[in-house]
């Protein structure tokens, strides 16, 4: 093969390369958009926590959400693991760095 037509090929593999990684993209970020959820921790408000509470409220949200959380500070890991919310009602408005 010529330096011509090599180049060619190498140029036709990208381009090939790059249209089928265009659908498989759109297709994680659907899923990642619409099917994937994960469980959080609500945060209690003050009355729930002089209780005792047998099983902490839990929540599932989708992966915007908690994009969006981790973001503002809403969200902190535990040392089990759970993800929890920092907050009750309205989120948190600003970063906190």
């Amino acid at each position: 093969m010529n330096s011509k037509s090599q180049s060619g090929w190498v140029l036709n593999k990208r381009l090939v390369f790059s249209v089928l990684l265009v659908p498989v993209a759109l297709a994680a970020l659907i899923y990642g958009t619409i099917f994937h959820s994960t469980t959080i921790l609500a945060k209690q408000s003050d009355e729930t926590e002089d209780q005792q509470v047998a099983e902490p409220a839990s929540m599932k949200l989708r992966e915007p959400t908690i994009i969006r959380d981790a973001t503002v500070g809403g969200l902190v890991r535990l040392d089990s693991g759970a993800i929890r919310r920092t907050y009750s009602g309205k989120p948190p408005s600003a970063c906190p760095t």
